[in-house]
């Protein structure tokens, strides 16, 4: 089936270009072409539905790099607290209470959110993980899912009998490349304070054997970085790279207390680091230093971690605190521009998860991943550059249709896969149990 947009500003996130008059054409799973002014008769002729876009802006599904999604379940609960406290006393009690049905509707709304404000692929990292894999199916998301293993015993050199290995090896069994390659699923290790250096080489190991991601926190709290130091004599970066855990599959998380060495380990490495600026700002774990991190050539993407401490997934969100806090804390206006914000959502976020052959920009032959963002709400009138009204004006509920594999899933407030009505009910008696 072949659809046509058109009268749209297109923001193509390749190398810059936006066409200010411009169409695009969506075959089957992919964007077939993209031109601008006037739409050929030939292309027309064969098109099964025209969507005006009506001067609206056409750019790339955002990607979520970063993100616990059935952690919608702790919106709003236990706010105010240090991560350490609010962790340990507060959010790991009721985790240990979950099950599977929890986790589903918790993933359920999270994909809702994240559709209804322009994630089109997000990179999750939690447990009962199989819920949020079919999940995605329904959904018709993309997703880098990852079941996060930890180690709290002593070291041993054999893990082949720790269940969160074997969950993470069911899961990749079960669901790597599911839906036509939608799902991928990833190795995650919580962080290097709940592991040992032998569980995660041994957790590396299963991710490389596999050609997988793998997703760890790193220097989310100063608290981490000096116990590491204590432990091991070494930053978290460098303690990765010494015991051969840090690469250009390597998702880091948080990455707000790293050094100008461990930029360089990572830029070395072609390591990902994800920043986080809601959660780290309301935790008061500091701001990660994504200006220096740019100019020492290491990969920026953008996540919203978990919305117990965010409190949301709204992605243009986190690109308005990017671009805030990066000017703000460095006493430079000029520490980061719009362009760079949106490529740390998009571009930066499909190299993180391994699909920049396929997503992450629009352009001829890509996955047709997009959406679409009013550009007549008040808030985005007038628009001088598109790219600044996206970064600094707009925000999720400006979005008006999400596409994924060339299937329009969220469009003008209704969600074309989800059961919104069903998923609230169920919500509302899994958190009456819970709390």
């Amino acid at each position: 089936m072949n659809i046509l947009i058109k009268n749209a500003v297109i923001v193509t996130m390749d190398a810059g270009r936006v066409i200010k008059n411009g169409w695009l054409l969506v075959g089957d799973s992919k964007i077939e072409a993209i031109g601008e002014a006037a739409v050929p008769l030939a292309v027309q002729s064969g098109c099964k539905e025209v969507i005006d876009a009506g001067a609206n802006i056409i750019m790339p599904g955002l990607i979520n790099a970063h993100t616990h999604s059935a952690m919608t379940l702790f919106r709003g609960y236990a706010g105010g607290k240090a991560l350490s406290e609010w962790l340990e006393k507060y959010i790991f009690p009721v985790e240990d209470r979950l099950e599977y049905n929890d986790c589903y509707w918790g993933n359920q709304l999270a994909a809702c959110e994240m559709l209804a404000s322009g994630t089109t692929c997000c990179a999750d990292m939690y447990f009962k993980s199989e819920s949020l894999a079919e999940t995605i199916l329904q959904s018709g998301m993309r997703a880098n899912i990852s079941r996060c293993g930890q180690w709290f015993g002593e070291e041993q050199d054999d893990f082949s009998a720790d269940p969160r290995l074997k969950e993470q090896i069911s899961l990749y069994d079960a669901y790597h490349n599911a839906g036509d390659g939608r799902i991928k699923v990833d190795i995650a290790v919580h962080s290097v304070y709940l592991s040992t250096p032998r569980y995660l080489q041994t957790a590396y190991a299963l991710a490389c054997e596999r050609g997988l991601r793998f997703h760890i926190h790193l220097s989310e709290t100063m608290k981490e970085n000096e116990e590491c130091a204590a432990r091991f004599g070494k930053s978290p970066a460098a303690y990765l790279h010494d015991i051969g855990v840090l690469s250009q599959n390597t998702i880091a998380a948080h990455c707000v207390h790293l050094s100008e060495q461990d930029m360089a380990l990572m830029a070395a490495a072609g390591a990902t680091a994800v920043h986080n600026p809601a959660s780290n700002l309301k935790l008061a774990s500091g701001i990660a230093k994504t200006w220096e991190m740019h100019r020492r050539g290491v990969n920026v993407a953008l996540g919203t971690d978990g919305v117990s401490s965010n409190n949301n997934l709204d992605m243009f969100a986190q690109m308005y605190l990017a671009a805030l806090v990066a000017c703000g804390v460095s006493l430079d206006a000029q520490a980061t521009d719009a362009q760079s914000v949106l490529e740390m959502a998009t571009v930066n976020g499909a190299i993180a998860t391994g699909r920049a052959n396929r997503t992450g920009m629009l352009k001829a032959g890509l996955a047709a991943d997009l959406i679409m963002v009013d550009t007549h709400a008040p808030n985005m009138v007038p628009m001088h550059a598109a790219a600044d009204n996206l970064v600094y004006a707009a925000h999720g509920a400006n979005v008006r249709l999400t596409m994924v594999d060339g299937k329009i899933l969220y469009r003008d407030g209704e969600f074309l896969t989800l059961d919104y009505e069903k998923i609230t009910g169920e919500m509302a008696k899994t958190v009456g149990r819970l709390f």
